[in-house]
């Protein structure tokens, strides 16, 4: 395959994901259905620090929690006042409709950057001949992006809630967030099997980690425990080999830390106008419970493909550090959803945004090694099993856009 003729798979493959996301994300912000039209109309409310502080900011504003993580918003409210200086709205009608072009468009954007990382990651990944490679890195790339959990009625009647999923279409900054998610996954995995001392590189992947709490601090709040467990395993793994490294870890994520203090406190303030009782609880499937009466078996749904993928890699999950630290990032995402929850709103589930991205570490994790299987092992038949179960991710996921594009059915049964 010519370079040209992958310029064009790869391109019709990104104006087609491109077209089809921003009509579902502009039908449901015009429907308001969803979070989107929401966070546009909070993104709009950033033009009054024009003319006040931001403390009387966050003491008049609803919703002015988005303060703690302004990304998408200060993107969606750059494309709205374009939109304004150019179409000039006079009714509210006419503003919403620009509110929601300009969500819309913010996240097909934040989408196609994910799309196009997709693609390097399993271009840089997978084996092969290069044409066969470059070829399933584009097939690959558009599945991850539609690919949600398998689906069971009896388990579960909503295909969503109680389940989570990698293809999230209703939040704007999950898909902001999950770009800076796989940067950061990917940069972190070349220097543990690097087990570099570089503090430029520390200091990178520092900086890209903080830049993800801007977005949305679910990515951190994640991916920094699922360190701890990757560097207490990695290091007992390597006879502590591996601690200066893991030493090294530690002082990159202060910065994210301190961060993550002045993003509680400005949080904190904004539940604190609805519930004095604003803080973070424990209890065992307090939220997933609420949405699915099996919530076991809900999980083994949302996880069908990387647990089979973890029985034919159960030789070498400790010394393969991609599957290790995937591991780590569902193991710290899966344990936060099922154990916290925040006292104020507390069925919107804040906890299971990093679950989401955590998923999406392990099932690109999952994807690579199955390539790599499929060029090392001779007996085939149970690569197949596990390709079909990961097919059966991507077929539920897209009757799951089906629903939503056309029926606007974020929460309820596929069927």
């Amino acid at each position: 395959m010519t370079k040209t003729r992958e310029r064009i798979l790869y391109g019709a493959g990104g104006v087609l994901i491109a077209a089809l996301s921003f009509a579902l994300f502009y039908w449901t912000a015009m429907a308001d259905v969803g979070d989107l039209i929401f966070h546009a109309r909070t993104a709009d409310s950033l033009g009054l620090l024009r003319s006040i502080s931001v403390g009387e900011y966050i003491a008049t504003v609803e919703f002015s929690h988005i303060l703690g993580y302004p990304g998408w918003h200060f993107v969606c409210k750059g494309i709205a006042e374009v939109l304004t200086g150019l179409l000039h709205p006079g009714t509210e009608e006419s503003l919403h409709q620009i509110l929601a072009v300009s969500a819309s468009a913010a996240n097909t954007l934040f989408l196609m950057i994910t799309y196009g990382l997709y693609i390097a990651i399993f271009r840089r990944f997978f084996m092969g001949k290069e044409q066969d490679k470059n070829l399933l890195a584009g097939a690959a790339a558009c599945a991850m992006i539609f690919a949600g959990p398998l689906y069971c009625k009896l388990v579960n009647d909503s295909y969503y809630l109680g389940q989570d999923s990698v293809a999230i279409w209703h939040n704007p900054t999950y898909l902001a967030v999950e770009p800076l998610a796989l940067i950061c996954f990917f940069l972190y995995l070349k220097m543990a099997e690097e087990e570099t001392r570089d503090w430029r590189q520390f200091a990178l992947f520092g900086s890209l980690l903080l830049l993800s709490g801007l977005f949305k601090p679910s990515f951190y709040q994640m991916f920094i425990p699922g360190l701890v467990i990757f560097c207490v395993v990695n290091t007992l793994y390597t006879r502590f080999r591996a601690f200066r490294f893991s030493l090294y870890t530690a002082f990159s994520v202060i910065p994210s830390g301190l961060f993550a203090l002045v993003q509680m406190n400005i949080l904190s303030d904004a539940d604190a106008k609805i519930d004095e009782a604003n803080g973070i609880a424990v209890g065992l499937f307090e939220v997933i419970g609420y949405y699915s009466p099996h919530p076991w078996l809900s999980t083994v749904l949302v996880l069908a493909f990387p647990l089979v993928m973890a029985v034919l890699c159960r030789r070498e999950l400790l010394k393969n550090k991609m599957l290790l630290l995937s591991i780590c990032a569902v193991a710290s995402g899966f344990l936060q959803y099922a154990l916290l929850y925040k006292e104020v709103n507390t069925y919107a589930g804040d906890f299971g945004w990093g679950y989401s991205l955590s998923l999406v570490l392990i099932f690109t994790a999952c994807l690579i090694q199955l390539n790599r299987y499929f060029h090392t092992w001779k007996k085939r038949g149970a690569l197949y099993g596990a390709l079909a179960v990961f097919g059966f991710h991507v077929f539920f996921g897209l009757l799951y856009y089906k629903e939503v594009a056309l029926h606007l059915n974020l929460y309820g049964p596929l069927w």
